[in-house]
């Protein structure tokens, strides 16, 4: 394999660069889905409180996620969920 005439110290920094954004694209792409699911989980006043939110966070990516997590998620509420099978039906 030909290494088309760079120098081995050059190809060794592309590389280490391009495993560096690699990581952090995929880092990004976990936090972004994480936001994804908050929106689905979280109440809000009015559904399309909701569909605002999911709307910002799925077509902006990184952008729509950081502002959902400073500004959004204090605007909504986790639902209570039963702690013991028995509470479910009381």
């Amino acid at each position: 394999m030909t290494n088309l005439g760079l120098p081995a110290g050059l190809i060794a920094l592309v590389v280490g660069v391009m495993v560096v954004l690699s990581i952090i694209s995929i880092l990004l792409t976990v936090f972004w889905i994480l936001e994804i699911v908050d929106v689905c989980r979280r109440e809000f006043e009015t559904d399309l409180v909701k569909v605002v939110w999911f709307c910002v966070v799925f077509f902006s990516h990184f952008i729509g996620s950081l502002v959902y997590h400073f500004a959004g998620r204090s605007m909504g509420t986790i639902p209570v969920r039963p702690t013991s099978p028995g509470q479910r039906f009381s």
